[in-house]
């Protein structure tokens, strides 16, 4: 038999009266139960995102920085790239968080070349707006002189890679600049153009006779720990009795 239910709790008013006393069946402890379930779990999540937070922010902005660094981009590198090598010269804490902060506030694709003012432990924030800028201006322009060229072939390859050099300035520069060298009262200075590439100095571009004393700097210095000064006596008797000059020997 299905068993009975119990009859509610009666109790006297005082006044003759009766009043049902109804008890519950621990709905309180339930719902105490429920909230706890629900809760803790609420709690650690919002542990966990504050935690997080406060480890990206520390990542995005790391502190006192170092000191500089140079730092280079190639050409087609891709931000992922760009973080890895960041992250590798200690620019920025973590490549990962760099290109997650990148792409939420934008900036690139970054040119490709040599920056500047970047150091170690520097703000994500302060990183990105120095590569928005792009690199620094170059402030020497590369010239490469090939071994073999004559004068005249020099002449063109300057001018043409120089279209502010006047050419009267630059005849004049090959022909009153003397090297260590040269024969006395020459004026030939075939064989003392030294191949090499050169770097020229923005304020010095197109200005003939800088050109010329580096080179023939560079051709001096070369000679001088090559001991081509000193071939007179190192030659001596391979042409018998004829002497050779250290400009013979260079031309030879």
């Amino acid at each position: 038999m299905p068993a009975a239910t119990p009859a509610p709790a009666t109790a006297n008013d005082g006044n003759g009266g009766e009043f049902v006393s109804v008890k519950g069946g621990g709905g309180s402890g339930g719902g105490g139960r429920w909230a706890l379930l629900i809760g803790v779990p609420l709690i650690v999540i919002a542990l966990f995102i504050a935690a997080a937070g406060f480890w990206v922010k520390g990542k995005i902005d790391p502190g006192s920085q170092g000191e500089e660094v140079a730092f280079s981009i190639a050409k087609g590198a891709t931000t992922s790239q760009i973080a890895t090598s960041l992250a590798e010269k200690k620019i920025v804490s973590s490549a990962t968080v760099f290109e997650w902060y990148v792409k939420w506030k934008g900036g690139d694709p970054f040119q490709a070349g040599k920056y500047e003012g970047l150091r170690v432990n520097s703000p994500m924030g302060e990183v990105v707006d120095i590569l928005k800028a792009g690199p620094p201006p170059p402030t020497t322009v590369s010239f490469l002189v090939r071994e073999g060229l004559w004068v005249s072939e020099f002449k063109k390859l300057a001018l043409e890679k120089f279209p502010t050099m006047d050419p009267a300035a630059l005849d004049a520069a090959l022909k009153n600049t003397h090297p260590s060298l040269q024969p006395a009262g020459s004026t030939n200075i075939e064989g003392f153009l030294f191949p090499a590439t050169y770097e020229i100095a923005q304020q010095d571009v197109g200005n003939a006779q800088k050109l010329i004393d580096q080179m023939i700097a560079a051709f001096d210095r070369v000679s001088q720990a090559e001991g081509l000064p000193d071939a007179t006596a190192k030659l001596k008797g391979v042409a018998g009795t004829k002497s050779i000059s250290p400009y013979e020997a260079l031309i030879v």
